[in-house]
């Protein structure tokens, strides 16, 4: 029997039973109908305790679902709390961590200040010491000889770098100008010397006295010192020659810029050495005697 069609939409009773009754074989209507009810309460009764079975199972199965979800409720609510107090542990350990980290930084600034003071102090003893020896050098004469000047030269520029180093002290100003009354006295002292070593050619006692005045960042008098030894080296040449001419002026010059460049470059160190030799040569031609332009009356004269 087809059960089937009972659940479709356009399910007809009398169509159904009508097939059902054919397909018996035209069997006694009175039999059909009687197996057919019968077999049809019997499907009844089988649906029904299907369906008991089936409210049965739901309806007890219904607590121990709710048992599950409450006990999953449960479960989430204290998943939850960890969750939370995990949390603020995490924040106490940012908190703490944070305070440690910023203990750290002031004890590392506190230790930086006092190394800072401390080698502020070593190096204004330092310098004390250099200022008292360099004073004491001034007094006593200072030396001639190339290693004490060497030894010299290194102490000017450990008293430069160590000014440099108290730049933020208290005091500095001070010991600037303590410095430079120093450099003053020593730069007087030592010029002479240099001079008479730049008049004379010498390389060797002439580089000692360049370092001496790189130490004290006075590379400028140094400049100054060999355009005063150069022109007058210079006009003593001139004034020597038996015949004043333009040409022999030219012979002279050119003759001598190319020793000039090479001492400004590798003695007197200079980065511009073409510049400082157009200097000393426009300073040469105002003040030597004849001057030029005397020069070229005389031979207009003539």
């Amino acid at each position: 029997m087809d059960l089937k069609t009972f659940g479709e939409d356009n399910f007809d009773p009398k169509q159904w039973i009508n097939k059902a009754w054919s397909s018996s074989g035209n069997q006694e209507k009175e039999i059909f109908v009687a197996n057919t009810v019968s077999r049809l309460q019997l499907y009844m009764k089988q649906l029904t305790n299907s369906l008991d079975e089936t409210t049965t199972q739901i309806v007890t199965s219904i607590p121990r679902i709710l048992q599950d979800a409450s006990s999953l409720q449960l479960e989430g609510a204290m998943l939850q709390q960890k969750l939370l107090s995990l949390e603020q542990k995490v924040q106490s350990v940012e908190e703490q961590t944070g305070h440690s980290i910023e203990s750290l930084q002031k004890i590392d600034t506190l230790k930086s200040r006092l190394e800072n003071a401390a080698s502020a102090l070593r190096e204004a003893d330092k310098w004390a010491a250099l200022a008292t020896s360099l004073e004491d050098i001034l007094e006593s004469g200072v030396p001639t000889q190339g290693d004490k000047l060497a030894e010299l030269a290194e102490q000017v520029s450990a008293m430069t770098a160590s000014l440099e180093v108290l730049s933020d002290a208290p005091d500095y100003e001070t010991k600037r100008l303590q410095l430079e009354t120093l450099y003053n006295r020593l730069e007087a002292a030592i010029s002479p010397p240099l001079i008479e070593a730049l008049t004379q050619m010498d390389a060797d006692r002439t580089a000692t006295y360049v370092s001496l005045f790189a130490g004290m960042g006075r590379t400028v008098s140094v400049s100054r010192c060999w355009r005063r030894a150069a022109a007058a080296r210079l006009s003593s040449s001139w004034r020597r020659l038996d015949s004043h001419t333009l040409a022999a002026l030219n012979r002279m010059l050119s003759s001598e810029a190319g020793k000039q460049v090479d001492w400004l470059t590798n003695v007197l160190k200079s980065d511009t050495p073409l510049t400082e030799l157009i200097r000393l040569y426009t300073d040469l031609l105002l003040s030597l005697d004849p001057s030029p332009t005397k020069v070229v009356s005389a031979n207009l004269k003539l």
